[in-house]
């Protein structure tokens, strides 16, 4: 499997989309992405949806209906999207989207220890803003 779903860690705060290759097709990618947001509605404290391509390539073919649609079915209590990427072609689909469509609670960063420092941030801004754990 390209890209396997699955909980970052034991609280179920952090969903991974693990890739583990180059998706060679988009039913890859939506067959991965119907069971985690299976796995991610199972619980209805705020999560933090995490994708980890770094330099895997995407299927051919135009990715910005595919990367609309998934931005549609995101569940309210996913607070973020972040992806680990070096591919420059992703990030910039990524930055084109959040500036185009306003979507603030998606992040791009180059490293895992900057995801890693983002989603504690994330994490922290959350509880602050909620006034309570509400989960973290």
């Amino acid at each position: 499997m390209a890209l396997i779903p699955q909980w970052h860690d034991e609280e179920k705060t952090v969903f991974l989309f693990h890739y583990t290759t180059s998706l060679t097709s988009w039913q890859e990618y939506w067959d991965a992405i119907e069971e985690g947001l299976r796995e991610i509605n199972t619980v209805q404290h705020p999560v933090i949806v995490l994708f980890d391509p770094y330099s895997f390539t995407i299927p051919s073919g135009n990715p910005l209906p595919h990367l609309r649609k998934a931005i549609n079915l995101k569940p309210p209590h996913v607070i973020a999207i972040v992806t680990i990427s070096t591919n420059r072609f992703i990030s910039m689909i990524i930055e084109w989207v959040k500036k185009v469509g306003l979507y603030q609670w998606l992040y791009i960063v180059t490293t895992e220890k900057e995801s890693d420092e983002l989603i504690a941030q994330l994490k922290a801004d959350a509880i602050e803003l909620d006034g309570i754990a509400n989960g973290y």
